[in-house]
């Protein structure tokens, strides 16, 4: 009686809660007294006995509850992840994150493209020779040779891709067979390759061919002075990551809804295909991009 006492001492201050409703509790004083007050004469069959068993089954149950509630309260705090010691420091995990610089996505270009922290030269042709011989751009650290735009200033469409293929040859940013699917494209809307500006987010093949998120922002920012130095007629935004990089709307409402590029303070009309390369097995992803070009030429007499 007196560890069972001392054990509800121990529990007892416990913050309530589903835990704290099972509290634990000494035997009844009134079971207790039956148990003293029966003569010991009695076969443990009998009268004594059964009190004998109801006492040792209410401590064993009030033992049970408490060992589930330290278990259960460990087990709390395991789930929490507090369970072991991380550091020597203590650490603030509730302090609110830093704010992390951005880029404005609709960054405008003043004073002839010398706007503060802008830094690319307001020239076509300067900026052509920027990005073949500029240190520390975004994608400088991958090895690979840079793939320049190349394709007539103002040219009736540009076609924006998210990085060459790796295993593009001959200064192409396509394998050959996606290459020859851009073309008859191009060629359905009455234009050749040699007649649009193409470019590239990344000029550099990302390992993995995928561009990382946290280098996506910095690109399309690069490629929006591009465009408003490039000054073509309309834009053709080619693989998830490109359209999603310059647009707001997905590829999915590109195809019903002609979306707009934000470049330089201008609006550009564009149109949202899939990745060519991902296009050569998709019958239906072609068809998809035969209705984007489509709303795309409407204006151009096609």
């Amino acid at each position: 009686m007196e560890a069972m006492t001392r054990l509800d001492e121990f529990v007892n201050p416990w913050p309530k809660g589903n835990i704290g409703k099972m509290r634990t509790k000494t035997a009844s004083p009134q079971l207790a007294s039956n148990a003293a007050n029966t003569p010991l004469s009695e076969s443990p069959g009998g009268k004594r006995g059964e009190l004998l068993k109801s006492m040792a089954g209410e401590i064993m149950s009030n033992t049970g509850l408490a060992r589930m509630q330290v278990e259960s309260l460990l087990g709390w705090w395991a789930l929490a992840g507090v369970d072991a010691a991380i550091d020597e420091d203590h650490v603030n995990w509730l302090r609110p994150r830093p704010a992390t610089p951005r880029i404005a996505a609709n960054d405008t270009i003043h004073d002839g493209g010398k706007r503060p922290g802008n830094g690319y030269p307001d020239d076509f042709a300067a900026f052509r020779e920027f990005l073949a011989t500029a240190p520390g751009l975004p994608e400088s650290g991958w090895p690979g040779p840079r793939l320049l735009p190349a394709g007539p200033q103002a040219a009736k469409l540009m076609i924006v891709l998210p990085a060459p293929d790796a295993a593009a040859e001959g200064g192409a940013p396509l394998r050959a067979d996606a290459t020859a699917l851009l073309t008859a494209m191009m060629r359905s809307i009455g234009l050749t390759p040699d007649q649009c500006h193409i470019a590239c987010l990344s000029m550099i093949a990302p390992p993995g061919g995928v561009i990382p998120e946290e280098m996506m922002e910095p690109l399309a920012h690069r490629m929006r002075h591009h465009i408003a130095l490039a000054a073509p007629g309309a834009l053709l935004l080619a693989g998830d990551q490109t359209s999603r990089a310059l647009l707001s709307a997905d590829v999915g409402k590109a195809v019903k809804n002609l979306p707009f590029v934000n470049h330089g303070g201008s609006m550009l009309a564009a149109a949202s295909i899939l990745h060519p390369r991902l296009m050569l097995g998709q019958p239906s992803a072609k068809a998809d991009a035969w209705r984007a070009l489509r709303g795309l030429v409407k204006g151009w007499g096609q």
